[in-house]
């Protein structure tokens, strides 16, 4: 048997903080996103150039994941990737109109954040980890000009001590450098620190590097490179190891 699971068998705690990632961890991006979208769609007829919101909508993930891969990576800045999202998606049915394109850049920006959907269990999670005296960060590679209105406007604000996000701490997951400066404002050593992320690459590949125990939140069985130290498909899960 586990030393930690020993530890938890007797009651005490092998964690005395946690790290989160946000978007799909606990905020319910591909709802919110696709119910932003949608709302932009009808408001913008873009149902004149689109042959259906569907069409419009697998296009823009389409182009909107490539060029976040490209900005993690380091690639390219983030200005370039709010500039091409969109003009790439009106390009695809030979729409150039670079205006539309900007607006609709900043009302998503705008309003996507205060979209309140959350990943199943997350309030009933957050509730139990906080009253058993968890100390929880959020780490994000999400811009800080919508992180922040999420955490508020979904009610997951009172949960955090910090959020840190890429743009603040200059580097992005899975840069090690990420968790060592999330470490060092925590005030806490790798070996007290739990990383839940759903992101295998990004969340967990990071965290291992930096000596963080990890839980892979895979909902929908991803694959993976090697087995972290937890695997959950509920966030209720997290109960069980917590």
């Amino acid at each position: 048997m586990k030393w930690k699971s020993i530890i938890r068998m007797l009651g005490a705690k092998p964690y005395t903080h946690l790290f989160f990632d946000l978007d799909r961890t606990l905020w319910d991006f591909e709802s919110n996103a696709e119910r932003t979208l949608s709302d932009l769609f009808f408001e913008f007829h873009l149902d004149q150039h689109f042959p259906s919101f569907e069409v419009f909508h697998a296009t823009y993930r389409q182009h909107n994941e490539r060029l976040w891969a490209e900005y993690r990576n380091g690639r390219i800045e983030k200005a370039m990737l709010r500039s091409l999202r969109f003009r790439l998606t009106l390009k695809s049915v030979k729409v150039k109109d670079d205006a539309l394109a900007s607006t609709l850049d900043a009302r998503y920006i705008a309003d996507s954040p205060t979209k309140t959907a959350l990943m199943p269990n997350a309030i009933e999670v957050m509730d139990y980890l906080q009253q058993r005296g968890y100390r929880m960060s959020i780490i994000t590679n999400g811009f800080n000009e919508v992180q922040w209105v999420k955490l508020k406007a979904c009610g997951l604000e009172k949960y955090f001590d910090t959020m840190l996000t890429s743009e603040n701490v200059g580097f992005q997951k899975p840069d090690v450098r990420v968790f060592e400066h999330a470490l060092q404002v925590a005030r806490c050593k790798p070996s007290q620190v739990l990383m839940v992320g759903d992101d295998f690459g990004v969340d967990i590949v990071g965290a291992r590097n930096a000596g963080i125990d990890q839980v892979f939140y895979n909902p929908i069985n991803a694959g993976k490179k090697f087995d972290p130290t937890h695997e959950i498909r509920d966030l209720a899960e997290l109960k069980s190891i917590l």
